[in-house]
Order: C-alpha cells, then structure tokens, then sequence
C-alpha cells in the first residue's frame, strides 16, 4: 500500500486534485466531501437573469460554510447551497 501512497503523493504535489482527494479518502475513511453550488447574476432584463454557476469541494464542513457565508455578502448571488455528496462520479 505504501508505494500506492507515495505515488499518489507525488501527484497531489505537482496539483494533481484527484490524488488529493484519494490521498484524503485513505487517511480518512469515513470523511465526507460537502459541495458548494451557487448561482450569481451576470445581467438581467425585464423577463429574465443571465446567471453564471459555480462550484466547490469541501472535504470539512465548517470550510464549506466559510464559502457558502462569502457568498451570501455578495450582491450579485441568486442562489447558494451547501450539497452533501450521496452518490457522484467524482467522490466517494
């Protein structure tokens, strides 16, 4: 298991995210991995908003509402969630 370890650390040091996340999942088996969506307002007219979405990964969640808190200040924001993961692709 070590030379999976030291491999993937090589990767996370040259700014691999999966490896970070991998290398985090084997540290800590029962983490969980919190998703910060928002949606801000780019324009708008009479009949509608043009928004422009983003996301990010919070593997603690008290970094999770440190973003979800920023984005609420700003004046642009539509809409804001703090989302657990259940199931994904991406995450465990």
């Amino acid at each position: 298991m070590q030379p999976i370890i030291d491999y993937l650390q090589e990767m996370k040091d040259r700014g691999d995210e999966k490896a970070k996340h991998l290398l985090y999942k084997i540290k800590n088996p029962d983490a969980k991995t919190f998703i910060v969506v928002a949606s801000f307002i780019e324009s708008k007219t009479t009949a509608c908003y043009k928004l422009k979405d983003t996301w990010s990964s919070h593997e603690e969640i008290e970094s999770a509402r440190i973003r979800y808190n920023d984005y609420l200040k700003r004046d642009d924001l539509y809409s804001a969630s703090i989302c657990k993961v259940i199931v994904s692709t991406d995450y465990d």
